[in-house]
């Protein structure tokens, strides 16, 4: 329902912009906490176009419009942790591929970029974050390996 409102009335992100508001918390938390793959898909893919939109409409509003400076500590305070948030996507890379694949390597991209504009706390704990990196290097090793079905862990293609 969230992807729904900001990609009809991009102005709704004013609401979520706001310092004050919890969505960002909510939206991080049912992602990372999500018992099935549309659990954590949805949010995520919600939360990509909030940092980085792809929808011509929320291009143009965050185009004068910024993700907050908030934004990235919003997300931490929904995981409770840098830690739990980066052990919640590590999680993800490891128990989701295939067609998931690219989307969680994105948000987890996303995020990296977010964090390297607002928070380096997390930059710093995302480099030392030793099973982020082992699943990194599996995904790597299964496209390599042509083992990512159904879709190709860069391209998509089948």
């Amino acid at each position: 329902m969230m992807s729904y409102m900001i990609t009809t009335d991009p102005t709704f992100l004013a609401v979520m912009d706001n310092e004050k508001d919890m969505t960002i918390q909510v939206l991080t938390w049912h992602f990372l906490h999500g018992t099935g793959c549309i659990d954590a898909i949805q949010p995520s893919l919600t939360m990509v176009e909030l940092i980085r939109p792809k929808d011509p409409h929320l291009i143009v509003y965050r185009s004068t419009n910024p993700t907050p400076p908030s934004f990235m500590s919003n997300m931490i305070q929904g995981a409770s942790s840098p830690e739990k948030l980066l052990s919640g996507m590590t999680s993800l890379l490891v128990h989701f591929d295939g067609g998931d694949t690219p989307m969680l390597v994105d948000i987890l991209s996303q995020v990296h970029d977010l964090a390297c504009m607002q928070n380096l706390d997390i930059v710093r704990a995302f480099c030392k974050h030793q099973a982020i990196w082992d699943a990194l290097f599996a995904l790597l090793h299964r496209a390599a390996n042509g083992k990512d079905s159904p879709g190709n862990l860069f391209t998509g293609a089948r």
